[in-house]
């Protein structure tokens, strides 16, 4: 099934759910009584997964809070599901696998929506960034764009697009007879991006978001040299067995677009250009 496909049928079920939701209990468009899987309506909790070494989307803060843009979406979609949240944190490449084992019941991580990702995950889009490339201070190797990266070597998060935005760009280098990028992978961002700060690698890609982050928090080590690469939607991920649930984040999601609260949310960290337009 395409990106496409998911996004209409799911799109489709939320009409149904905030449908079936308005007639049963006769409240008001945008804040409707959604239906929920028995499971989570009776354990009264929807239990989401991060992987928590991404700042600012989610992340533990310096007395070890988790907070965070996704942790504070999600947040708001279990309080308009009237339900708490709960978090599972997981590096990021275990998350599908653990998704569909049934260990928690939705990815919350700004997943990039990708062909590949749609044939194990229902996704439900809530915004779209693009991937940006941070490089040491003063750019020493002049990347200015994405084809610039030939020769160079790269720390990167395992299992991300940037992973594979960068072995694509390496063949393309190849197919032209330039040098191979030299990769490096690692379970957690934050210690691919450490590999640039301590001269280990040339550059990091990242979500534009978390890039934005770390050339404001670390601005004498690093610049983010290009930005806005392939701008894609983001997901929340479920089961695709779970079509129920993924309607019941959807409707959620499209009663905070109607209420103000995403948009309050995404002001707050300052991300407000990434918001979808499309509910």
């Amino acid at each position: 099934m395409t990106t496409h496909t998911y996004v209409t049928t799911v799109l489709a079920v939320a009409t149904l759910v905030l449908t079936l939701g308005s007639a049963s209990t006769g409240t008001a468009p945008g804040k409707p009584d959604i239906p929920l899987p028995e499971s989570i309506k009776r354990a009264g909790k929807l239990r989401f997964a991060a992987d928590f070494t991404s700042p600012p989307l989610q992340y533990y803060d310096a007395n070890h809070n988790i907070t965070g843009i996704d942790v504070d979406l999600c947040g708001s979609i279990a309080e308009h599901l009237g339900v708490k949240a709960e978090w599972v944190n997981l590096t990021f490449h275990s998350l599908i696998p653990a998704l569909n084992a049934g260990r928690f019941d939705a990815i919350c991580t700004e997943m990039f929506i990708t062909p590949e990702r749609a044939k194990a995950v229902a996704f439900v889009p809530y915004m779209q960034t693009g991937q940006s490339i941070v490089v040491s201070k003063g750019n020493p190797r002049n990347v200015r764009r994405l084809e610039d990266i030939c020769g160079l070597r790269a720390g990167l998060q395992l299992g991300t697009v940037e992973e594979v935005t960068v072995r694509q760009q390496t063949k393309a280098c190849e197919a032209k007879k330039k040098p191979a990028v030299d990769i490096k992978t690692f379970n957690y961002a934050a210690d691919a991006v450490l590999q640039v700060l301590n001269g280990r690698a040339d550059f990091w890609m990242a979500d534009d978001p978390e890039a934005a982050y770390y050339a404001k928090t670390t601005p004498n080590k690093v610049d983010v040299a290009v930005t806005g690469i392939n701008p894609t939607l983001d997901g929340i991920g479920v089961s695709p067995r779970n079509y129920l649930l993924a309607g019941a984040i959807t409707a959620a999601f499209y009663a905070m677009k109607l209420d103000g609260s995403y948009h309050t949310i995404m002001l707050k960290w300052n991300i407000f250009a990434d918001e979808l337009g499309f509910f």
